[in-house]
């Protein structure tokens, strides 16, 4: 409830989830695609982000049940140079709806 407060509180937050939103909608437009790219991202089994040699910023939340953390920690480690920022207890939507969302 207190994440629920927090973005609620903030009109720029509510302003983002909203446009979020609608972009999602109706699922029936997206739907073919999604099950398309479940299907294929199955099929990866290395991420080669150590040949990436330009300036990498890598921000991730800590709780993202979306994307594993580890795949952050992995990027930040692999990619020569790479800075990274942890948004701790920071969710899939972490760097615009959460309390370091400015900071970030």
């Amino acid at each position: 409830m207190a994440r629920i407060d927090h973005i609620m509180t903030d009109e720029r937050k509510v302003d983002y989830v909203l446009k979020l939103f609608h972009t999602m909608y109706p699922y029936s437009q997206r739907k073919e695609g999604t099950e398309n790219d479940l299907q294929n991202y199955s099929r990866i089994t290395a991420r080669p982000v150590d040949r990436i040699t330009v300036p990498a910023l890598i921000i991730h939340g800590t709780v993202d049940a979306d994307v594993d953390f580890g795949d952050g920690l992995y990027a930040a480690g692999a990619i020569k140079g790479a800075e990274h920022f942890w948004v701790e207890k920071g969710t899939h939507l972490c760097f615009w709806v959460s309390p370091e969302a400015e900071e970030a």
